[in-house]
């Protein structure tokens, strides 16, 4: 039986939500002064060593862009020009799952805030930090699997846009 856009919507969105609890619900910090830019941190990102920074670089399959870097400007750019003089101290461009995990432990270790970031349109400037932002989406693979015994099942990987959804359920 074909998934309506809906059904698909739901299950992709409930997928999406337990995936991004487990990757990104420990050890991570929070604001708690209402503002999405604002740091909990006992730690000051820009105190972190620089070796510290180039080991987490080293240690991924995508990449990581630091404000000194010539690429940066544009990196820490989000859609809602509102939060444009948000500095992330870094941003990482996770190729894989492995990679999200290596920025949490990183964050935990050395107590930087960590914003998760896939799209990066969020009204609300959720999707920027001054801590690491942890931006996925790269990680938009889509595949569908017709021939499972409980029917077609997708997998949607968690820096697929929306876009994307209505043209695999058109499909």
């Amino acid at each position: 039986m074909p998934l309506d856009r809906r059904s698909f919507l739901r299950q992709a969105g409930g997928v999406l939500a337990l995936a991004g609890a487990s990757a990104l619900g420990t050890g991570c910090s929070s604001s708690t002064s209402g503002s999405p830019a604002a740091s909990t941190s006992t730690t000051s990102a820009e105190s972190l060593s620089p070796a510290a920074w180039t080991a987490l670089r080293g240690s991924l399959s995508g990449r990581l862009i630091l404000p000194r870097d010539p690429s940066y400007p544009t990196a820490k750019l989000v859609y809602d020009l509102r939060f444009a003089d948000t500095m992330p101290a870094g941003i990482a461009y996770c190729a894989s799952p492995t990679d999200v995990q290596r920025c949490v432990n990183f964050a935990r270790k050395f107590g930087v805030p960590i914003t998760a970031r896939s799209g990066g349109h969020s009204y609300g400037g959720y999707s920027t930090g001054d801590g690491l932002v942890v931006d996925v989406t790269a990680m938009s693979t889509v595949s569908v699997n017709t021939a499972g015994s409980s029917g077609p099942t997708a997998t949607v990987g968690s820096g697929t846009l929306l876009r994307v959804h209505r043209d695999l359920v058109r499909a």
